[in-house]
């Protein structure tokens, strides 16, 4: 990662403990042509560690490599050299994956389900009940703002309010209190304060629950 920069603090409720969620040493990555030859380091000797109860952010301009580092962390890469645990397995471990909540740059939902019905899918995924799928929706509707357009077709919405709704499905991993997940969120400035009440409303109810790898789109959000 040439240019990134890594910056952390706990912010739910100032707990921090010791207990290691992510760790990284020696990540790289060099992407390479169709001989086989190296053509870019996209991700050059990293180390860092995201611990239980902190907000970790990855921040850098375009190029710099925050979302490759994302990926090689959800296992859609593979590294070229150096290890990579999260909650102590392999990224490509299964049952690590059903604790991961991931934001993409782009959020690709199905356009003529409504908010609700979008919420309800995810939380299926999660084999949450009906009366769980339903309390968590309509919790996370509210807190991104999205509470009075439940019966609006996502796909009638702008992309910030599409934001919004890729940002609340992440949270189905947080049914239970009690178990340690992991968002990975590439955000810009329409959606931080979406972020801000969700980890405020978390922290009243789970203290110490969640490790938050945050990916910036650009140096000049940080300072928001």
């Amino acid at each position: 990662m040439p240019v990134a920069e890594l910056n952390r603090k706990s912010e739910i409720g100032n707990h921090k403990s010791e207990e290691v969620v992510v760790s990284v040493r020696g990540l790289t990555k060099v992407f390479k042509d169709f001989w086989n030859r190296p053509k870019a380091r996209a991700v050059d000797n990293v180390d860092f560690e995201v611990r239980r109860g902190e907000v970790f952010g990855l921040l850098g301009p375009n190029g710099s490599g925050k979302s490759t580092t994302v990926k090689l962390l959800l296992g859609l890469l593979n590294p070229t050299k150096g290890h990579i645990e999260v909650f102590g397995h392999s990224p490509r471990h299964v049952q690590t994956k059903s604790r991961i909540g991931y934001l993409p740059e782009e959020s690709y939902l199905y356009r003529y389900l409504n908010s609700r019905e979008t919420l309800d899918f995810f939380g299926n995924l999660f084999h949450l009940s009906k009366a769980e799928r339903d309390n968590r929706a309509e919790q996370l509707l509210e807190m991104v703002g999205l509470g009075k357009t439940q019966t609006r077709a996502v796909g009638e919405f702008s992309k910030g309010m599409q934001r919004r709704i890729g940002l609340a499905h992440t949270q189905f991993a947080d049914a239970t209190c009690g178990t340690i997940r992991l968002k990975l969120l590439k955000l810009g400035a329409l959606v931080r304060i979406s972020v801000r009440r969700i980890k405020v409303a978390m922290a009243s109810a789970c203290p110490w629950q969640d490790a938050f790898a945050l990916a910036h789109a650009r140096l000049r959000n940080a300072a928001a």
